[in-house]
């Protein structure tokens, strides 16, 4: 596994490369920008700018934090004014006639830990269009680290392995797009997609703990009855 993370996954630049923007777009199985994780610290114009450009319908928000949605009125793409207006569980963008709803989905480390796979297809059962439109998964770069006593079935504690939500989301991100293919196929490639996101990405992945999660979740699909 250190091998497999040294040849594919390893950041040899010198200085090493600096993850540094607000939103990257990653390849799923069935599009190549079938999902994007975005790191803002606070809700801003240009998150609604890039989901309206987009066609985003649903929003993951990961480890929401207190005061992060600031009720943004409004953003400005090619020009025009859209209205952005803020519900319950969406929000719903608009520009002269054509209107846009985007679901806003909250999910938990916690969540993630109890049933990691029972909450990725809750949320794929709660978007709006499944392959029709990216996913953008809301993270942090800083978000605080959780204590290591979590109690946890696992064998390796996500809130153990990842002190920040960006690590993870690229976690759910190529764990979503093995588990599309391992159901249309029958057979995974774990070392196509982790070289496909670090050529999106120079050291997207930031350590061997990290793709071993990414097989210990595959294994568990494997092994359970949700293949």
């Amino acid at each position: 596994m250190q091998l497999q993370f040294e040849d594919v996954c390893e950041c040899r630049h010198q200085p090493r490369c600096h993850h540094d923007y607000d939103v990257i777009t990653l390849p799923g199985y069935h599009r190549t920008d079938e999902f994007m994780v975005g790191t803002w610290r606070h809700e801003c114009e240009d998150l609604w700018r890039i989901a309206w450009e987009k066609k985003v319908q649903t929003i993951v928000s990961l480890n929401q934090r207190d005061g992060f949605w600031r009720k943004v009125q409004t953003c400005t793409y090619q020009d025009k004014e859209v209205q952005v207006q803020h519900g319950d569980n969406f929000v719903l963008l608009q520009k002269d006639e054509e209107q846009l709803c985007i679901r806003i989905v909250n999910v938990t480390r916690a969540e993630l830990e109890a049933d990691f796979w029972r909450k990725i297809e809750n949320v794929q059962k709660q978007r709006l269009t499944y392959h029709d439109s990216p996913l953008l998964i809301l993270a942090h770069k800083y978000a605080p680290s959780v204590s290591s006593d979590s109690t946890s079935n696992s064998t390796l504690s996500i809130s153990m392995l990842f002190s920040d939500d960006t690590s993870l989301a690229y976690t759910i991100c190529a764990a979503t797009h093995l588990a599309c293919q391992l159901e249309t196929t029958g057979c995974v490639d774990v070392v196509q997609v982790l070289s496909a996101y670090t050529q999106r990405q120079c050291g997207i992945f930031s350590s061997r703990q990290d793709i071993e999660v990414i097989y210990e979740k595959i294994l568990q699909l494997v092994g359970g009855t949700r293949v």
